[in-house]
């Protein structure tokens, strides 16, 4: 009963070796085309394609900036108007003798030398204040990105090179197409 089930145990694991060895060459066939099957190729060399990116990052900055500005104070003209045009009338209604005339001139005389008066009363300085500004920079970097990459196998002793997006295994799935050479 022993050698009975140690030569089914012996048989097996030489059945599931000669399997598993043939898998790696096995050939699938193409359900659209009879003539056309896929098997697999020995990767001998990959190269990774880079890509020089230039990549931008804005920023804001902001700062506090001081603004002058020149103010005159040209103080109360209005009083100094008012102050003119009153002595003005009651110097032109002295003079004109009382007449209305001189009176209503000597106030408009008065209250024009009054106005300029007051204008030019007022001392000049500079006045301070403060805004935000805010401008926005770009910075640069440079950064390196793969691409892609260049891929050499070896099928049925021939060498071939390919270009594929993502980085393969040891070995690739290549299609094969057989026809006849009609001369």
């Amino acid at each position: 009963m022993k050698n009975i089930i140690s030569t089914a145990i012996i048989i097996s694991f030489v059945f599931a070796a000669g399997t598993a060895s043939a898998s790696p060459s096995k050939k699938w066939r193409s359900p659209n085309n009879p003539n056309t099957y896929f098997d697999r190729a020995k990767v001998t060399h990959v190269q990774p394609i880079y890509r020089t990116i230039r990549i931008a990052t804005p920023r804001e900055e902001c700062y506090t900036q001081e603004v002058r500005t020149d103010v005159h104070d040209h103080g109360n003209k209005a009083a100094s108007t008012v102050l003119g045009g009153v002595i003005g009338g009651v110097v032109g209604h002295k003079v004109g003798k009382h007449r209305k005339g001189a009176t209503i001139a000597g106030a408009i005389i008065g209250a024009a030398i009054g106005n300029n008066v007051g204008r030019e009363a007022g001392t000049p300085h500079q006045q301070v204040s403060y805004q935000d500004v805010c401008e926005t920079r770009t910075s640069y970097y440079e950064e390196q990105r793969i691409e892609g990459y260049n891929v050499s196998y070896r099928y049925k002793g021939e060498n071939f090179t390919t270009r594929m997006n993502e980085r393969p295994g040891k070995r690739i799935k290549v299609r094969v197409n057989v026809s006849p050479v009609v001369h």
